[in-house]
């Protein structure tokens, strides 16, 4: 009988995309959408902004105490040879995962079928306010059963069999938690 046992904590350095946003957002980085006429263009290279309607500018935020993301992975396993020439292997494997950053949109506007977009926002002189923080988390847990015959002439015979649950706060795995906030 073989035991097997393990476990790490890894940290999950902050991104790039997330410690530029300081410089890389409003009001020093602007982004900004101008909307032309599909049937008439008036958008040229002479005059770029004099599309129709205002344009929307989409402000990026990060939380200003950045808390660093880590993943805590464990596993536990027993090996044995309950017959000859016969291998059972059952392991559980997990992780823990805490500070994941998340994408929010602070700017969503409420549900209404009246009043256009941008008074419903609660900031209406913005677009889109994507809030960066490290609110989310994940965990995964697994069970692991392999059954091994060995035969003579080298042939053997594998089966094996993983039953798990993951859950998470993150949304579509893109990072975007942009439920509305209200």
């Amino acid at each position: 009988m073989v035991l097997r046992t393990g476990f790490g904590i890894f940290i999950n350095d902050l991104l790039g995309q997330y410690g530029q946003s300081g410089w890389n957002s409003f009001p020093y980085f602007v982004s900004q959408t101008f909307n032309g006429n599909a049937t008439v263009p008036n958008l040229t290279i002479a005059n770029p902004f004099g599309g129709s309607g205002a344009a929307t500018i989409s402000p990026a935020a990060t939380m200003a105490h950045w808390k660093t993301g880590y993943v805590q992975n464990y596993n536990f396993g027993i090996q044995a040879s309950p017959f000859r020439n016969f291998v059972l292997d059952i392991g559980y494997a997990g992780s823990d995962s805490t500070h994941l950053p998340a994408t929010t949109n602070i700017n969503q506007p409420a549900p209404s079928p009246t009043g256009s977009v941008a008074s419903r926002r609660p900031y209406p002189q913005f677009g889109n306010i994507s809030y960066a923080d490290a609110s989310a988390s994940a965990n995964f847990n697994s069970l692991q059963v392999l059954a091994e015959k060995r035969y003579s002439g080298g042939l053997e015979l594998a089966a094996s069999y993983t039953w798990s649950k993951s859950l998470d706060t993150v949304g579509d795995g893109s990072g975007d938690a942009s439920a509305p906030p209200y």
